[in-house]
C-alpha cells in the first residue's frame, strides 16, 4: 500500500483511500461532499471510519434503498434523542417529586374531589327553596316563594351545568351556558310546570 500517511495516525490521504476502496480521488471527494464518508480534516481521511461508511452505503444500494445513509445525520439524530429522553426523565423525577412533596395532586383526585363538592352545592342549592318557604307561616305565601325560589336554584343549576362532570378539558365549555342551548341534560329534578 502507499505510504501516504497523515501526521494524525490514522489518518490518510485521499489517493490512499481512493486506492484502498478501488475509486478515483474524485469519487472519494464526491462520496465526502454527499457525507456518505466522513472527512476527518482537508484531504484526510480517518481510515476505520471511512471504510465501514463505504461498505454501509454499499450495503445500502444492494438491498434497494435508494437512499444515502448520512453518518453524520444518523449521530446527529442520536445524540438528539438521547438528548429529548434526558430531558423527558428529567421532567417526570421533577413530576414525581412535586407530586410527593404534596404541591401537585393527580388529576383523577382533583376531578374527584371536584365532582363531590358539586355534588354538595346542588343538593344545598336545591334544599334552598324549603328552608326559605318555612319562613312564612301563611301557606299560600310559603308556596309561592318555594316556587319562586324553586325556579331561581334551577335557572342556576341549568345555567352552570355540565354534561359529565370532570370532563371539561373533553371539549366542554367554561361560564354560564344555559344547558338546553347547547343540547346538555338538565340538572336536577325537573322543574314543576304551572299552567
Amino acid at each position: 500500500m502507499n505510504s501516504d500517511v497523515g501526521g494524525g495516525g490514522s489518518l490518510y490521504s485521499k489517493k490512499v483511500i481512493a486506492d484502498l476502496l478501488n475509486l478515483s480521488e474524485r469519487r472519494v471527494e464526491q462520496l465526502a461532499q454527499k457525507k456518505i464518508i466522513p472527512k476527518a480534516e482537508r484531504g484526510k481521511y480517518d481510515l476505520g471510519p471511512t471504510v465501514k461508511a463505504y461498505v454501509m452505503y454499499l450495503q445500502q444500494k444492494l438491498s434497494g434503498g435508494g437512499e444515502v445513509i448520512d453518518v453524520a445525520e444518523c449521530k446527529d439524530r442520536l445524540l438528539k434523542a438521547r438528548a429529548m429522553e434526558q430531558e423527558q426523565k428529567a421532567r417526570l423525577r421533577e413530576l414525581m417529586r412535586l407530586e410527593k412533596e404534596g404541591e401537585m395532586i393527580d388529576r383523577a383526585e382533583v376531578t374527584a374531589q371536584w365532582t363531590a363538592r358539586c355534588v354538595e352545592m346542588k343538593a344545598a342549592l336545591l334544599a334552598i327553596p324549603v328552608q326559605v318557604g318555612f319562613r312564612f307561616p301563611d301557606p299560600d305565601t310559603r308556596i309561592a316563594v318555594e316556587e319562586e325560589v324553586e325556579a331561581a336554584v334551577y335557572e342556576i343549576l341549568e345555567t352552570y351545568s355540565r354534561g359529565g362532570i370532570g370532563a371539561v378539558d373533553g371539549g366542554g365549555t367554561a361560564g354560564p351556558c344555559a344547558a338546553e342551548e347547547d343540547g346538555r341534560q338538565r340538572v336536577g329534578r325537573q322543574k314543576p310546570h304551572t299552567d
